[in-house]
């Protein structure tokens, strides 16, 4: 007589394969985001280092975090972009039905200096497309971003942030290893080249905390990696839900989005800038407009190269390096 699994015997098997699959399935998802989060951490050491390798090329000067190169768009002096593109992270807008497909990513200064690699300017965990998918937008090729305090818009801080400190050289870190330079960015808030993180509420009124348009990304375990001017990179686990999920459209208006005693906020602001003292009493300050990087006034950068002095039909200015 042949011996044969009973229909029970079959069920509890299946059933054991079951419950072995559902506790198994969600530890090798952890394991796979893991693996993307080596790549990513790999990503932001290379940039760091074609971003130290470009300061030692140039007088210890770092890059700006942020300029425009609008095609469409002609400013006052006759240029169709800022005279501080070409020392820029990055120079373009994100999101948009005219973002070009490569994202301007070759015109970034450190392209050259990482090998001309597009692939390490993606995290490869990066693969949601948020409002670019749902409207049709070109696909995103970048999922990184520089701290605004790290070389500024065009050298500058926007309006509103003159109070704070922009790093313009690598000797202006007085504590590298705690002051952020890139970060993997949110798919739906990911729009300049920079990351701003509002101050508003440092150092010690947390009621005050909030976000401004921009958003980290969480996709590393609700995480994401971050680089530092010191040249290491690290892992960050977000805690507070304010932080994982966007409560506001980020493109909308000002995008502020208020987050009371998120401790994410205080993390990132003791890695982001310091106060800058006697700023009401610096001649920029005070011809400070809301879009003063958009027009051809004596501060645009804060420091000239030769292929930026080709560029420009402004008038000669003084040196603004530290």
């Amino acid at each position: 007589m042949k011996k044969a699994f009973t229909l029970i015997e079959l069920l509890v098997v299946i059933a054991i394969i079951a419950i072995l699959a559902a506790l198994l399935l969600p530890a090798l998802a952890k394991a796979k985001a893991a693996g993307t989060s080596i790549a990513c951490l790999n990503n932001n050491r290379q940039l760091l280092i074609a971003w130290h390798n470009f300061s030692g090329d140039n007088d210890d000067h770092i890059i700006y975090a942020s300029a425009w190169h609008f095609p469409n768009y002609v400013y006052p002096n006759g240029l169709k972009y800022e005279p501080t593109v070409d020392f820029s992270w990055c120079a373009s807008e994100y999101l948009g039905p005219n973002m070009p497909p490569k994202d301007h990513l070759e015109l970034s200064v450190l392209y050259p200096y990482a090998g001309k690699s597009r692939d390490v300017f993606h995290c490869p965990e990066d693969k949601n497309f948020g409002v670019a998918k749902e409207k049709g937008w070109p696909k995103r090729v970048r999922s990184y971003s520089i701290n605004i305090y790290a070389g500024g818009w065009s050298g500058w801080p926007f309006e509103g942030d003159q109070m704070w400190k922009i790093y313009r050289q690598q000797s202006d870190f007085r504590d590298p290893a705690n002051r952020f330079v890139l970060m993997d960015m949110d798919d739906e808030s990911i729009n300049a080249g920079n990351y701003r993180v509002d101050m508003a509420g440092w150092p010690n009124k947390p009621k005050l905390y909030r976000f401004r348009q921009d958003w980290p990304a969480s996709w590393h375990n609700n995480g994401c990696t971050i680089s530092f001017a010191d040249g290491h990179a690290e892992r960050k686990k977000w805690r507070h839900s304010d932080t994982l999920k966007s409560t506001v459209d980020p493109q909308a208006g000002n995008g502020l989005a208020s987050s009371p005693d998120n401790p994410d906020i205080a993390w990132m602001q003791d890695r982001a800038t310091r106060p800058n003292p006697g700023w009401q009493q610096d001649s920029w300050a005070k011809q400070w407009t809301g879009a003063m990087h958009l027009k051809p006034w004596q501060w645009w950068g804060y420091w000239r190269m030769p292929g930026e002095v080709a560029a420009s039909n402004l008038s000669p200015r003084p040196n603004y390096a530290q």
